[in-house]
């Protein structure tokens, strides 16, 4: 047989009121019923709980060294309860999120700073890492979600699109492009290009707009964090190709955006979870408002 709750409960509550009878006035249960339990913990045990006679009961030695252990148990099952209750209610928390750097200092913390405001015992964890390790993170279960670019269908990825934003070319402010309103795929030429490496999904994407265009692409440099080729931009050494979102950051390097053109090339920023795991209610939540703030 398996000890339950109600049986340690009984035994802690007769320990303590020292009789059955007022015991089982507190559990507002039968004393029969009482007896029960106590009973069955014993034949579970394999010891006796209580000495008993006429002028009432007493704990054993086996219930005097056993009691410490049950009442932390019973401690330790209120704090549970107690715990849980403040999760289900927001009061506590954690939410463990993924994005890229740029992302990161862009709109993520617009959307803490409110949520931190309504729920301010749920802390948010932040993994900002290059792009093509946040789906990952979601597929080992490292995060609760991610904020990517679209992937692939996955019948174990849940994603849901909250904005979408154009390719940019970011170039020096002294470059020829600082001065027009826009570059066309083809203006690229073979003018030294700093890109995302090969397995970033926004890589997928230059590399495939180039490919239908038919336009070879010259990259001088490549990089896994956008911040490093705008850095490289605005030095002049190459043109940074990433999303419009980049914009942030490029102010900080004084570079120069101008969206791609001919054709215009965006890409999806969805919000990404594991499909067969309901989430935390702090993650639920944190979604929301992320989803709020992004779109």
């Amino acid at each position: 047989m398996k000890i339950t709750n109600r049986q340690i409960q009984a035994f802690v509550t007769i320990a303590w009121q020292q009789s059955f009878s007022q015991a089982a006035n507190v559990l507002g249960v039968t004393q029969p019923s009482l007896s029960m339990l106590i009973r069955d913990l014993e034949l579970t045990l394999s010891v006796s709980l209580f000495d008993r006679n006429t002028r009432g009961v007493r704990l054993s030695q086996a219930g005097l060294e056993l009691l410490p252990i049950a009442e932390r148990i019973m401690s330790d099952l209120q704090r549970l309860e107690e715990t849980s209750g403040d999760l289900s209610s927001l009061a506590l928390g954690e939410c463990r999120v993924a994005c890229s750097s740029v992302l990161a200092s862009g709109h993520l913390p617009t959307a803490i700073r409110k949520f931190d405001a309504d729920f301010p015992g749920i802390r948010v964890v932040i993994r900002d890492t290059a792009e093509q390790n946040l789906v990952e993170l979601v597929r080992n279960d490292a995060v609760d979600f991610a904020i990517a670019t679209k992937v692939e269908a996955d019948p174990r990825i849940y994603q849901e699109m909250v904005q979408t934003d154009q390719m940019t070319a970011y170039v020096a402010p002294d470059h020829p492009f600082a001065a027009a309103e826009s570059v066309s795929w083809r203006q690229l030429g073979n003018a030294p290009l700093a890109l995302l490496d090969r397995n970033s999904p926004l890589r997928h994407i230059v590399d495939r707009t180039a490919g239908q265009l038919g336009i070879p692409l010259n990259t001088r440099y490549e990089v896994t964090f956008g911040t490093t080729a705008l850095a490289l931009a605005e030095q002049g050494l190459a043109i940074a190709i990433l999303p419009a979102n980049a914009m942030r950051n490029a102010q900080s390097f004084r570079c120069v955006p101008r969206i791609m053109v001919k054709p215009q090339t965006h890409r999806s920023i969805m919000l990404v979870r594991l499909a067969n795991r309901k989430p935390s209610a702090a993650a639920e939540k944190f979604w929301d408002y992320c989803q709020r703030e992004l779109c």
